[in-house]
């Protein structure tokens, strides 16, 4: 049996160095992650650890996974944490309702957002537009102005990405306001192909490595899919 123990603050870094020890990992018939020291926890760190908790679990389907002290951790139960990579304790993930202080960890189908489209006879782009206006107005607690209108495009965008370009199955998102700190963090998850698979497609790009994919990304007019020589379509 190889016991694991989840650091106390899920910090950026911490949640990356922990995964990556995961993956490090020897083959065994039995995991046991022991989460007594778990203090503090992070939307996107939520999102990331249950993820990639989750697919160590699949990667292993002969092994047996047990957990130890977590059933005082409220919080991250409550948020959908441990139900996210197959834990039964606490909330699903979206069970939740949501505050004007928080969103829990909340994972959206891609296929059913599609299909949530096709139903309803509309573009799949308009219902990640209603989605992105309720998150929006929940993250900075206001029903309508510029703030509202740009949160809502700047998510919209994002999420479209995931839907449009990752070929990702889902969408994991969730959201923090700590008032004492006036600070809002809202993180948004996808398992799709990343950023160099999708702009590998572009012949005018040469690209080394994911590091150098990201920093093309960010440029102005870097796509995989629209480049010289490509007819634009109208949307």
């Amino acid at each position: 049996m190889i016991q694991v123990k989840i650091p106390q603050n899920l910090s950026l870094i911490n949640a990356l160095n922990f995964c990556n020890r995961l993956w490090d990992l020897k083959q065994s018939d039995e995991y046991t992650f022991d989460f007594v020291n778990l203090c503090r926890v992070e939307p996107f760190t939520m999102a990331y650890v249950a993820n990639e908790l989750k697919r160590f679990r699949e990667t292993k389907p002969k092994s047996k996974f047990t957990a130890l002290n977590h059933k005082n951790k409220s919080y991250a139960a409550h948020m959908g944490f441990f139900r996210a990579f197959g834990l039964k304790f606490g909330n699903e993930p979206g069970e939740a309702a949501g505050s004007s202080t928080y969103l829990p960890l909340t994972i959206l189908n891609v296929a059913e957002l599609k299909k949530e489209a096709a139903d309803s006879y509309d573009h799949v782009g308009n219902v990640i537009e209603a989605k992105s206006e309720r998150i929006a107005k929940i993250l900075t607690r206001l029903e309508e102005g510029d703030l509202v209108d740009t949160l809502t495009f700047s998510i919209r965008e994002i999420l479209r990405n995931v839907v449009e370009h990752s070929d990702s199955e889902v969408i994991e998102y969730c959201a923090q306001y700590w008032p004492t700190k006036n600070l809002v963090e809202f993180a948004v998850l996808d398992t799709g192909n990343g950023i160099k698979h999708g702009l590998s497609t572009n012949p005018y790009l040469k690209i080394k490595d994911e590091r150098d994919a990201l920093h093309l990304a960010m440029l102005p007019g870097v796509s995989g899919k629209m480049f010289k020589g490509v007819k634009k379509r109208e949307l």
